[in-house]
């Protein structure tokens, strides 16, 4: 279901995650406050760090913790119930979101956010492989 709000668009993909896009901006996550924030043009409580910088430019964000996505979403891109999808799981489990922005007409930005930031990223990174092998 699509609903238009000003000059963005919201799918919802499941009750619990929704797509917002416009010409510039795209935003897939779980959580309503980043949705809301994405359709208030960034200007909302600054959960998203560069959503302002969006404004001027191209943005992407994307809710990368797949515990928060709705099962019949990981049913449907075969993400449920087999060893394998629990590698990709423990993997997946390293990662908060990601967020992309344009920097100028040939450069762009991209921060992968780590779920745990209170160490290390490699050193986290190599912590959780190390419990996965």
């Amino acid at each position: 279901v699509a609903v238009n709000t000003g000059n963005f668009s919201t799918f919802d993909f499941f009750p619990a995650m929704q797509l917002v896009l416009n010409d510039k901006v795209a935003v897939l996550s779980t959580d309503p406050a980043v949705i809301a924030n994405a359709q208030a043009g960034g200007k909302s409580n600054g959960l998203m760090a560069v959503a302002d910088k969006a404004k001027k430019g191209n943005y992407f964000y994307m809710d990368l913790n797949l515990e928060d996505w709705p099962e019949e979403l990981l049913t449907l891109i075969g993400l449920n119930g087999t060893a394998v999808n629990s590698i990709v799981f423990n993997i997946f489990a390293m990662f908060d979101r990601i967020e992309c922005e344009t920097v100028d007409s040939e450069n762009g930005l991209c921060n992968i956010y780590l779920s745990n930031d209170k160490i290390n990223s490699l050193a986290y990174i190599l912590q959780q492989v190390d419990k996965m092998i």
